[in-house]
């Protein structure tokens, strides 16, 4: 076992209440990291929809009236798609209709609204981007039918030859009835527009429509955009599936060529039909002179997750039962929480299965059965075998006392890798919240693991410090509940100028982490995921609003990329500490432990000095005198202990205030039957093993034989 640092090892060699006890609170500890980072979240707006019109000057300063579908004789939702939602030239005519009472909306433009230079207008509007700061929006043209005067609108005779006949590109297709009725190859385009619009007065709107813009994300990097109204802004129609946030962007002015050559989709069938021939082409091209914005106020609440933060209560409710019961159940001694715990008890209650072997040190257990023999055969000072050995001074370093798995679990938890965009892998189902929350917050479950690991790390340097410390001088040792001269534990396990930092660095990275990856909640419906394009979409609406949330809500993880890089330098500092630290030296000769029981075991075997003089420095009322440690052995036990144990209640006792003095670990005189057990040894053995001032501890000697 490894006492008084965290260690895994442990739980098989506990009582089966103590591992359940543990597995409990370990898998309670689970969700409770994935999980409540999570459990309240903000929730940020990026609008998908939104209204926009192309008009004159005089639409803006309500000089002239306006008639639909517009002066551009394109309406909305025509083909090829591009051009907004579909509509039917039937519903121009109802004031009800939706599209038409959003242009009343423009028309009128109540609330607030921001004029927008052509730049800003054309990065805010043309590119395929959430809308966030603006919602609706007017276009204003500089195109007019008379170029002296392009602040008041379009006369449709002056711009288009209306007296052409309608032309059939297929005349072999069949079309209904009702569409051939509309366009005969007698009708000319006069014929069909007049009914909607007035062909000799000033019309101020140009195009109305509609809009809606929509980020899928998925596997693309980065990810598909679709723009409904991308062809009325000027681009080419079939870069609508994939199209670039920033296209067109670099230009200062905006002009494009609205529908020059296109064809006309009439009541859901697509004519084949030109729209009326311009009079000039020029008249086509459209100059924007500025925009006016609808100004909203950017949306964001803050969300609470009742089905999260129920699973985190009930954990924690599972923790406080199992405190509980783990307080009335264990017995009210003295556990092993420090070394000083083991050394008592090892002082107390000898260990049979170490005697004799009082120059163990962790690297002996190391050592495979396979390669003692070679090992011993090598160098004939080592052995692993109970019996003496030959002392060789060697440095030691802090390093030593550190296991190979400490290191790597140390080392191994630091560091993020840096990705682009929405962390979104195309294993990952994008778009759903329980799947986004618990890989969102796995960081914060690796780094507990982390500062579990390199607390440990610490835990086991001062360990072994204070371990070495008692090879140096007469020292109490640090128990959990102290007696006598014995010093009380550390509150924090760790001293606070270790413990204190310990805990900063820790918060400090658990909130870094937090924001390195985190949960990004949307609403609004620019973003969709890859599912709902498929029948989930209503399925996701569902599942979003039982988490308390929007159905147009997108769930995704977001990243920071400078909480990364801050998270990564920190860590890699982090990481050379332990490494700096593991060089320095040891100033004692005492074997090095590594917290493991069977080498405190076999340093713990006191010497039976009779007769010692009073103790003298405790504190304690209950003081008597230290005196006949350990009576001789009796015969029976002399073969099976090798000649050092005791045998009755009052040597256990003077053992007990052996235990409370101040102690020092090294060579400690023995009486003559430990030295004939090695008679047929040449050299001088000696043992070293705990005791107080009256045994006269003196440090090994090099070169000399311990056992």
């Amino acid at each position: 076992m490894e006492i008084g640092v965290p260690s895994l090892r442990n739980v098989f060699f506990v009582s089966r209440f103590k591992s359940l006890s543990w597995l409990v609170f370990s898998l309670t500890s689970i969700p409770i990291h994935l999980l409540f980072n999570s459990a309240v979240f903000e929730t940020d707006y990026q609008g998908s929809d939104f209204e926009m019109a192309m008009v004159s000057e005089s639409f803006v300063s309500k000089d002239q009236a306006y008639s639909h579908p517009g002066a551009s004789f394109w309406p909305s939702g025509v083909m090829p798609s591009g051009w907004g939602k579909d509509v039917n030239m039937s519903d121009y005519k109802n004031s009800d209709f939706w599209l038409v009472k959003n242009v009343s909306m423009l028309y009128d433009r109540p609330g607030t609204w921001t004029t927008l230079d052509a730049k800003t207008c054309k990065e805010q509007y043309r590119a395929c981007i959430g809308r966030r700061e603006y919602q609706s929006v007017v276009v204003v043209l500089n195109s007019a039918s008379d170029d002296d005067d392009k602040e008041n609108g379009w006369i449709p005779n002056q711009i288009y030859n209306m007296s052409a006949p309608v032309q059939w590109l297929n005349e072999s297709r069949e079309y209904t009835t009702d569409v051939r009725g509309a366009f005969t190859n007698s009708t000319t385009y006069s014929d069909y527009w007049k009914p909607y619009v007035s062909l000799d007065e000033t019309n101020s709107l140009w195009f109305a429509s509609s809009c809606h813009v929509e980020a899928t994300r998925g596997s693309e990097n980065p990810p598909a955009c679709s723009h409904s109204c991308a062809g009325a802004f000027g681009l080419p129609y079939y870069s609508i599936d994939a199209l670039d946030t920033k296209v067109g962007a670099e230009d200062t002015n905006w002009t494009f060529p609205f529908a020059y050559g296109k064809y006309v989709y009439y009541e859901g069938y697509f004519m084949s039909t030109h729209r009326p021939p311009y009079i000039n082409n020029a008249s086509d091209i459209q100059d924007v002179s500025y925009c006016l914005a609808e100004t909203v106020v950017p949306q964001c609440k803050v969300g609470l997750s009742n089905i999260l933060l129920l699973i985190i209560t009930l954990c924690v409710i599972l923790k406080t039962i199992q405190c509980i019961i783990v307080i009335r159940k264990l017995p009210d001694n003295h556990p092993l929480v420090t070394p000083g715990d083991a050394v008592v008890s090892f002082l107390v209650y000898p260990d049979p299965t170490t005697v004799n072997k009082c120059t163990m040190s962790v690297q002996d257990l190391s050592v495979t059965r396979k390669n003692q023999a070679e090992r011993a055969a090598r160098n004939p000072g080592i052995t692993f075998a109970p019996g003496p050995r030959q002392w060789r001074k060697r440095w030691k370093f802090l390093a030593s006392s550190i296991p190979i798995t400490a290191w790597v679990r140390t080392s191994d938890s630091f560091g993020h890798a840096a990705t682009n965009g929405l962390f979104s892998p195309e294993w990952f189902p994008s778009g759903q919240m329980i799947p986004s929350v618990l890989l969102a917050n796995c960081p914060q479950l690796i780094l507990s693991f982390s500062y579990f690991a390199y607390n440990a790390f610490f835990t086991r340097l001062l360990v072994e410090k204070e371990w070495n410390s008692f090879s140096l001088d007469y020292r109490p040792l640090r128990v959990t509940a102290p007696e006598g001269e014995q010093w009380s534990t550390y509150r924090l396990q760790l001293p606070y100028r270790y413990s204190l930092p310990l805990l900063s660095i820790s918060v400090l990275l658990h909130w870094l982490v937090s924001n390195t990856f985190y949960v990004y909640v949307i609403e609004g419906g620019y973003y969709t995921g890859e599912y709902d394009y498929a029948t989930n979409t209503a399925n996701t609406g569902e599942i979003m609003q039982k988490l308390g949330l929007a159905s147009d809500t997108f769930v995704g993880i977001g990243f920071s990329t400078t909480a990364i890089l801050t998270t990564f330098m920190i860590s890699l500092v982090l990481i050379m500490i332990p490494i700096a630290l593991s060089f320095k030296r040891y100033q004692g000769s005492m074997v090095v432990a590594g917290a493991n029981s069977m080498v405190i075991s076999a340093a713990c075997h006191c010497s039976p000095i009779n007769d010692t003089p009073p103790s003298t420095g405790f504190r304690d009322d209950s003081s008597i005198e230290l005196q006949n440690l350990i009576s001789p052995v009796r015969p029976r036990l002399q073969t099976e202990y090798s000649g050092f144990n005791f045998d009755a209640d009052t040597d256990r006792t003077s053992l007990m205030r052996l235990a409370r003095s101040k102690v020092r670990w090294g060579v400690v005189k023995m009486p003559a039957v430990f030295y004939a057990q090695f008679v047929d040894i040449k050299e001088c053995v000696g043992h070293l093993t705990f005791g107080a001032a009256e045994h006269h501890v003196e440090p090994p000697e090099e070169g000399e034989w311990y056992a």
